[in-house]
């Protein structure tokens, strides 16, 4: 559905559910991990962009209550006088959207109403951030009716990893809210939290194209094993006493490795050789990216899809004998003559992401699709803006 369409049904459907006029459209992205695979919660570098689609919601101010309606996911009322945590909302939209309001205010932003009908082409499962996009979608909404739209686009990003965490009850980095928050491609180091360092990239990559696809499985019985990942690399580090990897020296972690075994599992250490070597591949590929070298960023690429299968070991629930991912990633490189593929987000089950070249496209699509089902395959450019408010008039 093309974009004047959408806004006519989001009209239509706001007048239907709210017996009035929306007055205004905002839209937020979803996001693709590009490199940097589970670095960002260990202060590391991801180089991340936002995609082509998005939630999009009509909306109108109102006074002491936030009211969104989503085709999905039905109706949610937030009452702007009572924004405590309650455990048995973790998992669902209201968690979210009392998350981010919390968060708002807390940061000494103001927070209002507002009255939303949002529809999301953000395919389902597909690891390109819905939960983000949706947080940030509220943050945006709240920064152009109260806040003149003044919000600092980090805080924007740092408010939604608030709300997951400790709201929704996922454990996050801050990757997928930047890279909605943001927009466009960008190189992020972590070191400091409080002050990231970013640079903006505008890219072309053509001749090839972007495809991602859904393998299958369910991520709600996964998360022990994502918090692993963050957990297995900060024990790392607490051996030299330090917090995180980013603030361990390659060199001293190597030569510390006798000792460090007594400690730590093996499996730990390799996750932290995957953190460290991961850094670089996300140096080279954006310096690759810049310099117009598509060819070397494609190669970085490919390595940071092996090093995820072999160090960081997150294709594949452990014990499991479905393994998607694996298949997914098997099925691409022997599809691929002319490009790269790798697991797409925090992995396990999930979604892979592949940069193909225009002569194989069709053929790959085509093939992936028959194995995994037309609609899992997506084809995705990059978006140049995150969050933002759209002109709602046709």
């Amino acid at each position: 559905m093309d974009l004047e369409n959408r806004k006519s049904k989001l009209k239509k459907a706001f007048k239907e559910n709210f017996n009035s006029d929306s007055t205004d459209l905002f839209s937020s992205s979803g996001r693709m991990e590009i490199l940097g695979n589970h670095t960002d919660h260990n202060n590391g570098l991801v180089l991340v962009g936002a995609v082509d689609l998005d939630i999009m919601a009509a909306t109108e101010k109102c006074e002491n209550e936030v009211v969104l309606i989503s085709e999905n996911y039905g109706e949610t009322k937030i009452d702007l006088n009572n924004l405590q945590k309650v455990k048995e909302e973790e998992g669902t939209n209201a968690a979210l959207i009392k998350g981010v309001l919390f968060e708002l205010k807390e940061l000494g932003y103001h927070i209002g109403g507002f009255k939303a009908y949002a529809d999301s082409i953000l395919p389902a499962g597909s690891g390109i951030s819905s939960s983000a996009a949706f947080e940030c979608l509220i943050a945006e909404i709240e920064n152009f009716y109260y806040n003149n739209d003044s919000m600092d686009r980090y805080d924007m990003a740092k408010i939604g990893q608030f709300s997951e965490k400790e709201y929704f009850g996922k454990p996050c980095g801050l990757l997928d809210q930047c890279g909605v928050a943001f927009g466009g491609v960008n190189l992020i180091n972590f070191k400091n939290l409080n002050k990231p360092v970013i640079e903006h990239l505008s890219i072309n990559i053509e001749p090839y194209h972007i495809v991602i696809t859904n393998t299958g499985g369910d991520h709600s019985n996964l998360t022990s094993h994502y918090a692993a990942i963050p957990e297995e690399m900060k024990s790392v580090a607490k051996y030299f006493h330090k917090k995180v990897l980013a603030k361990v020296k390659k060199e001293e972690f190597y030569a510390a490795l006798p000792e460090l075994r007594k400690v730590v599992s093996d499996r730990a250490i390799l996750r932290a050789i995957h953190f460290y070597d991961e850094n670089e591949r996300v140096k080279k590929g954006f310096r690759s990216l810049k310099n117009g070298k598509i060819k070397k960023f494609l190669e970085m690429v490919n390595e940071s899809g092996n090093s995820s299968m072999e160090y960081l070991q997150n294709t594949c629930v452990p014990g499991s004998v479905t393994q998607n991912i694996n298949l997914a990633l098997a099925l691409s490189k022997h599809l691929i003559h002319d490009g790269a593929c790798r697991i797409h987000g925090g992995g396990f089950e999930g979604t892979i992401l592949a940069f193909v070249h225009e002569d194989e496209l069709e053929y790959y699509v085509e093939a992936m699709a028959e194995v995994f089902g037309k609609e899992n395959v997506h084809q995705i450019s990059i978006r140049n803006d995150g969050s933002k408010h759209l002109n709602l008039n046709i």
